[in-house]
């Protein structure tokens, strides 16, 4: 109801998550938009594992876009990666959100998050958006660490960008063009990390050096001292 006064003024208002379509208020707000502004640009980001008849209902009634989070074009690599997902219903609900956006003619957005357990993939999603006629994003992932790609070593950056670099993409349609400036600039990012990644290899055995030399104890002791005299004062 607080948001009564302002829809009417809205253009584009964005639902993301966790799940959007997990969220019961979200239902209450997508009506009360229908009832006041049924014309207004709602954008839904969703993984795709959440599509029923209720959901079906909802869409066909609104002006909905959709933007998909897609981890894999594997099943086994995809549903490692999302817990408790099902690759085949997530591409049959994707099938759907991409019917939906071609009879109404609305961009169909594909986001990705570049990490290790799918960068080899990523010339794929390229294929996969181009012949879907879908606008691909790649998310900058820098946590969790452990499954970053910024945190890897030199080494391993070096073998990612090369073993990327090397694919070309056609650019005869605008999202073909798009698309393929995506990719340019996700290996710009590889790159940019791998040249950080070298200082760092470099300087990690002086930085382990130097840590190994430290007085904890001393260190806690003065640290602890500053701290009352903090609160003294």
């Amino acid at each position: 109801e607080q948001l009564e006064e302002f829809i009417p003024h809205l253009q584009h208002i964005r639902f993301k998550g966790g799940e959007p379509f997990q969220i019961k208020l979200y239902y209450d707000i997508w009506d009360k938009i229908i009832e006041i502004k049924p014309n207004l640009n709602i954008s839904i980001t969703t993984n795709g594992n959440v599509l029923n008849n209720k959901i079906k209902s909802l869409i066909n009634r609104g002006n909905f876009n959709f933007v998909v989070s897609l981890e894999s074009l594997q099943k086994k690599n995809y549903e490692r990666i999302r817990i408790n997902a099902n690759y085949n219903k997530m591409m049959e609900n994707l099938a759907y959100f991409h019917k939906y956006s071609e009879i109404r003619d609305k961009p169909l957005i594909i986001i990705v998050c570049p990490i290790r357990q799918n960068w080899r993939e990523l010339p794929d999603f390229i294929n996969f958006c181009n012949k879907l006629g879908a606008k691909i994003i790649f998310n900058t992932v820098t946590y969790p660490a452990h499954l970053s790609l910024w945190s890897l070593n030199a080494t391993n950056l070096h073998e990612i960008y090369n073993g990327l670099a090397n694919y070309d993409f056609p650019e005869n349609t605008p999202i073909q063009e798009q698309n393929k400036n995506a990719y340019k600039n996700m290996l710009a990012q590889i790159s940019v990390w791998h040249k950080k990644a070298i200082i760092r290899d470099r300087e990690k055995p002086f930085i382990e050096a130097g840590l190994k030399n430290i007085q904890v104890d001393k260190l806690k002791a003065e640290f602890t001292d500053k701290i009352k005299k903090h609160i003294n004062n």
